[in-house]
């Protein structure tokens, strides 16, 4: 599924997709499957940085991307050559992503 169906579903705070070298902006990626741990993340995968109590999501970024990360969504602004999905509450958000 196209990633901008996926954010239909709830509110988006930005959606910036990924550059090529010339700056141009490609096509809206397909997610093939969707994680909250990087060790997980599959290639064609929608990264989901959850902030907890011990560790933070975002902190693993560029893990997920190592991974074949399609795409990463989090609640603090972060700066990747990628999709990137902002929201308020990423947790709040793993259910209507899910569904």
């Amino acid at each position: 599924m196209k990633l901008s169906e996926l954010i239909d579903a709830f509110p988006v705070r930005q959606y910036r997709r990924k550059k090529d070298a010339r700056g141009t902006l490609l096509p809206d990626p397909e997610i093939r499957s969707i994680h909250y741990r990087s060790q997980d993340v599959e290639p064609g995968g929608l990264f989901i940085a959850v902030s907890g109590f011990r560790t933070d999501g975002h902190e693993f970024i560029d893990d997920a991307l190592a991974r074949g990360a399609a795409a990463v969504m989090v609640q603090k602004t972060v700066e990747r050559n990628v999709a990137v999905v902002e929201v308020s509450d990423t947790r709040a958000a793993m259910g209507p992503i899910a569904a």
